[in-house]
C-alpha cells in the first residue's frame, strides 16, 4: 500500500512573484509587510552595532554575515509561506 505524499496548501500567501506562480518580494498581506520590516530593522541594527560607517574590514565583515544570513532565512521563509 503506498502512502500519498502531504501536500500543504497555503490559505493565503505571504508573498508573490511577478508571475504569480512562483514566490517573490511583493508583499501581500500583513505577514508579509511584518516579515520585511524586521528584515529591514534587523540589517539597520546590524549595520549600526558593527559599526559599517568606519572603513574596518571587520566590522564590514560581520556585517555582511549577519546580513546574508538574513537574507538567507527571509527567502527561505518567503519561499516555504508562498508554496501553493
Amino acid at each position: 500500500m503506498k502512502k500519498r505524499a502531504v501536500v500543504r496548501k497555503i490559505s493565503s500567501p505571504w508573498f508573490s512573484g511577478f508571475k504569480g506562480d512562483s514566490w517573490g518580494w511583493i508583499p501581500l498581506n500583513w505577514k508579509g509587510w511584518i516579515a520585511l520590516a524586521v528584515l529591514v530593522v534587523v540589517n539597520a541594527f546590524a549595520a549600526n552595532y558593527f559599526g559599517i560607517n568606519e572603513i574596518s574590514f571587520y566590522g564590514w565583515s560581520k556585517f555582511l554575515i549577519v546580513f546574508l544570513l538574513s537574507l538567507f532565512v527571509f527567502v527561505e521563509l518567503a519561499k516555504y509561506k508562498t508554496k501553493k
